[in-house]
């Protein structure tokens, strides 16, 4: 199972996307298309 939580906990800490890849067993494709969520919820844009 995906770890989530921990590929946008290591987001935001700016590491790599390789880096996170590799720590996680995932694609840096998965942790691209996290990062892109987790840094738009962190920008505050999805809010009103």
């Amino acid at each position: 199972m995906t770890k989530y939580r921990e590929i946008i906990r290591l987001v935001s800490l700016n590491l790599s996307q390789t880096n996170i890849a590799l720590s996680c067993g995932v694609s840096k494709k998965t942790v691209n298309t996290f990062g892109k969520e987790n840094r738009h919820c962190m920008s505050g844009k999805h809010m009103l």
